[in-house]
């Protein structure tokens, strides 16, 4: 009997600490982001929709519109993701990320605004 409680012990410890690694949750995020699609042919292709600028907001006119030219986008993605803080990190400079390189690295498109 001792032999068996020692065994349950050591079992029902193995099984308690098995499952003790936490993960982490999500700290999602929803960012709007001007785009530049100037250039292209296909600019509804998030490939060729270029990110320009992080908005501390909402788009503000002309780039309100709900049809025209793309001006601007939604993403929701984990702010802690490190993939997403480097492609973040290129806004701005001469190799823009596009919209689906953050698709790629896990984001999810909210919608677009337009300007006319």
């Amino acid at each position: 009997m001792v032999l068996f409680s020692i065994v349950a012990f050591i079992g029902f410890s193995a099984f308690k600490n098995a499952g003790s690694t936490s993960v982490k949750p999500k700290a999602l995020v929803d960012v709007w982001f001007t785009l530049d699609v100037s250039g292209t042919t296909s600019p509804e292709k998030p490939a060729d929709q270029k990110i320009t600028a992080q908005l501390t907001g909402s788009p503000t006119a002309p780039c309100i519109e709900t049809t025209g030219t793309y001006c601007s986008t939604e993403l929701q993605y984990d702010n802690a993701d490190a993939a997403i803080s480097a492609l973040i990190a290129r806004i701005g400079t001469s190799n823009p990320p596009t919209v689906d390189e953050f698709i790629n690295a896990g984001a999810t498109v909210n919608g677009y605004s337009f300007r006319p």
